[in-house]
């Protein structure tokens, strides 16, 4: 055979190893770009829906604003003459003129005593009681040690709970007197003081009296009571001030609204709304140069977004009634474009806001209000529909109380005495002594609840005395027992404890079961789950109606929050979608590291493979140079 052909066989020599098996590897590492170009899609997504989230976020935080609308509206008011009463407006206030006459001014009580030559001599009669009684409640104060001094018996009346009075000591250039002054205005803060035996001798100098005014009458049997000077719900949205009473004189109020900041307002949540419109257009909009639409096409939280707001503009009030005028935003003024953007006719705009401010707020807020006094609408949960609801009370709420079975002696009780008063299983002692009155005894346990915050209140009935909570409810419950028998001479709690236990309103709503809680009242099933009201009737009943309505833009911030709930439990549809593509773009990287290390094992393998191959070449060409040497010298032709 020819040497030649044994040495041709290993003419290129060793294979180049690292460059046969890098070669090999970038050959199969080909599905790595599909794994990359996953990760670049869902990348574009993710950051598309952050875009849309932050244009989501800004509608959001106007639509709350405006979802607030008293605090957007904003008005002036003008009066004729500011020395008599001056205006200001708040939220609601129409426009128009008001011919207002002030009759008389709400004024304190103040009242006033002899003059005395110093303000800290004894110069008060020792043992007696000087009292104050106001709105019912009577307060004594002991004439001894340092109340005989006109300074010792004002710290003691300033120091009194429960009376809405203040003493001063004024000093008129020869003598020092005692003024007492109720410190609120109206004649339910006026009061009485007996000191027949004290030497105040306090007599009356000004006497408590109720704001009388006229609105849009001069007759005087019109005129309008308030307690006040400040006066705040008599003409809607205005607050007036009285500072002089003169029937002869008329004041013409005049309110003017602006509503300029309810239309930037509105432009600002129309400009934000378009955004998303347009942004939204561009994504769904199929691309021809480009061969395909934009990255969040299909996107179900972006369908969920242009779903929920596009249905707001042409959605009404949720629990409108049928005498609204105003039931949607296009009843004010909204108008749509072809390309779903909007925009604002403001002379509809205001029109309607000159007209009903109320009917317009309606549309935006969400809206709870009652038809009787004594049932005040709370809240509502997210279960709860708006709607008309009638109020069916079947038992009103009731507190604990307990009444003594004798009357308290005019002259006091005959014995010392110890009441015990069981609170919600916590015990309270009042220790009573021989000689104290009524009112003593009311001072002494209403001082010792007091100073522990128990909301117990001793009053009477007659010369009976009372225990009874302040809270309504079944979870308020009252004891009261004293040390000794009741008798004519005593407190009448006697020996065996006089026991009581509040009740819980009781009733439907909307003919809906609903559960009671003290004076609370909430709905339990159908549409009035979650609804809360609270009732202040004392007697069982029909007490009109609950009306609750969402505004158009009150529920649009609720859809929106709803989308962007980061509440681990209620994940918004829009943070759901985000975190989702979050957990593709790790799963595709776990997917590219795993994938990296089979690679890897895969290089080590035909590395070491071609290395072995390059070792035994390597000896093959050794022994083809042992046998060339070997049989150089013979002919084998």
């Amino acid at each position: 055979m020819d040497s030649s052909i044994y040495s041709g066989m290993f003419a290129a020599g060793p294979l180049d190893v690292n460059d046969l098996v890098n070669k090999i590897i970038y050959a199969k590492s080909y599905p790595l770009n599909t794994y990359q170009n996953e990760i670049y899609n869902y990348e574009a997504e993710k950051k598309a829906l952050q875009t849309l989230n932050t244009k989501v976020s800004s509608l959001q935080s106007v639509s709350e604003n405006l979802a607030n609308f008293d605090s957007i509206s904003t008005g002036s008011a003008s009066v004729s003459n500011e020395d008599i009463l001056t205006a200001t407006t708040q939220s609601g206030a129409q426009n128009g003129d008001y011919y207002i006459i002030v009759r008389q001014l709400a004024t304190v009580e103040s009242d006033s005593s002899d003059g005395f030559s110093s303000p800290s001599d004894n110069v008060l009669t020792d043992g007696t009681t000087f009292s104050i009684t106001q709105n019912g409640k009577t307060k004594n104060i002991d004439i001894t040690g340092d109340t005989r001094s006109l300074t010792g018996l004002r710290d003691a009346i300033n120091n009194l709970d429960e009376l809405d009075v203040r003493a001063t000591i004024i000093y008129d250039g020869s003598d020092y007197k005692l003024q007492i002054t109720s410190t609120e205005t109206g004649s339910d803060y006026a009061f009485t003081i007996s000191d027949s035996s004290v030497g105040t001798n306090m007599t009356e100098k000004i006497s408590a009296q109720d704001a009388l005014i006229n609105v849009n009458t001069t007759d005087a049997g019109d005129a309008i009571t308030r307690s006040s000077n400040t006066i705040s719900d008599v003409i809607e949205g205005v607050t007036l001030n009285l500072k002089e009473a003169d029937a002869s004189k008329t004041v013409t109020l005049k309110i003017s609204n602006d509503f300029s900041n309810v239309e930037s307002k509105l432009n600002d949540f129309i400009s934000k709304y378009n955004d998303i419109i347009g942004y939204l257009n561009k994504q769904f909009t199929y691309n021809s140069a480009a061969g395909k639409a934009g990255i969040l096409s299909g996107n179900s939280a972006a369908l969920s977004v242009q779903s929920s707001i596009q249905s707001m503009i042409t959605s009404q009030i949720e629990g409108s009634n049928s005498s609204d005028t105003y039931k949607s935003l296009i009843d004010i003024g909204i108008k749509m474009n072809n390309d779903g953007t909007i925009y604002l006719d403001t002379d509809k705009l205001e029109t309607a806001l000159q007209n009903d401010y109320q009917g317009v707020k309606k549309v935006f807020e969400e809206i709870g209000s009652t038809t009787n006094d004594n049932v005040t609408y709370l809240l509502r949960t997210e279960d709860t529909q708006a709607g008309t609801y009638s109020v069916n009370i079947t038992q009103a709420a009731e507190i604990a109380k307990v009444q003594g079975s004798e009357e308290v002696p005019s002259g006091g009780i005959a014995q010392d005495e110890t009441l015990t008063i069981t609170y919600k299983s916590k015990n309270y002692t009042v220790n009573l002594s021989e000689n104290d009155t009524l009112t003593d005894i009311m001072d002494k346990i209403n001082t010792e609840m007091d100073d522990n915050n128990i909301p117990i209140t001793a009053t009477s009935n007659g010369n009976y005395l009372v225990f009874e909570t302040d809270n309504y409810g079944s979870s308020e419950t009252l004891s009261v027992v004293s040390d000794i028998a009741a008798t004519a001479n005593g407190t009448g709690v006697g020996t065996t404890a006089l026991t009581d236990t509040g009740t819980d309103i009781a009733g439907t709503i909307g003919g809906y079961a609903a559960t009671g809680e003290g004076r609370t009242l909430t709905g339990t099933e159908g549409p009035v789950k979650g609804l809360k009201i609270y009732g202040t009737m004392s007697s069982s009943g029909s007490f009109g109606n609950v009306q609750l309505s969402y505004g158009v833009v009150s529920n649009l911030n609720n859809k929106l929050e709803s989308l962007m709930s980061t509440d681990i439990n209620n994940e918004g549809q829009l943070v759901k979608e985000l975190n989702n593509l979050d957990k593709n773009i790790e799963t595709i990287n776990e997917k590219i590291e795993s994938f990296k290390d089979q690679l890897e094992d895969e290089r080590q393998r035909l590395f070491q493979e071609f290395d072995a191959a390059n070792r035994a070449m390597a000896q093959m060409q050794q022994l083809l140079q042992s046998l060339q040497s070997n049989f150089s010298g013979i002919n084998l032709s």
